[in-house]
């Protein structure tokens, strides 16, 4: 039965939280997964299950990628989530409709590397920049917590990535103000 605004009950397979290790955990359990021949299947680990890894939250509801997978990897993740009653989408491309332009694979952190399936974590500014894209509510704290980790010294400097980030985006004559107030109120 579905949950009226405000109500609070169990929590669904789709609401199961992971944390860093249990994302690690599943993500060697997918390596194993896969069957032992083959290419090897790549995924590039974005949001808030980057930021659960490293410890700069509690826990996500699921793991993005900017790489989209092939139907291999979507069997073997489906067959994961099964044993574990997560929600099929516990592993999911939706983040590579936002890709950025500055994203590239060769700077990204090696977090998992098995024969079958490398895992890589992109850099935490371009994490940052696809939050600031987002802007949803969610993403404040977010953006907050990884903030001294990105290597910017001033908003100004996080707005140019920003834009660089996404270049075809409208500029904002407030973005930079909004980023200044919240990393203010981080500190």
């Amino acid at each position: 039965m579905p949950r009226v605004c405000g109500e609070t009950g169990t929590l669904s397979v789709s609401d199961k939280l992971l944390d860093a290790d249990q994302i690690k955990g599943l993500l060697i359990e997918l390596a194993a997964e896969l069957p032992p021949k083959g290419p090897q299947h790549v995924i590039v680990v974005v949001g808030g299950a980057l930021i659960t890894w490293h410890g700069f939250r509690e826990n996500t509801r699921d793991v993005d990628s900017v790489r989209r997978f092939d139907m291999e990897l979507q069997v073997a993740a489906a067959a994961v989530a099964s044993r574990h009653k997560l929600d099929s989408n516990w592993l999911n491309a939706r983040a590579a409709a936002f890709r950025p332009q500055t994203l590239r694979e060769e700077e990204c952190e090696v977090l998992s590397d098995a024969p079958r399936l490398r895992v890589l974590g992109a850099p935490l500014r371009v994490v940052f920049a696809m939050k600031l894209f987002a802007s949803r509510g969610s993403d404040y704290p977010d953006l907050r917590a990884i903030w001294k980790q990105c290597g910017f010294t001033t908003a100004e400097e996080a707005v140019a990535f920003f834009y660089e980030s996404y270049p075809f985006e409208e500029h904002d004559p407030h973005l930079e103000e909004h980023v200044r107030t919240m990393i203010a109120s981080q500190s």
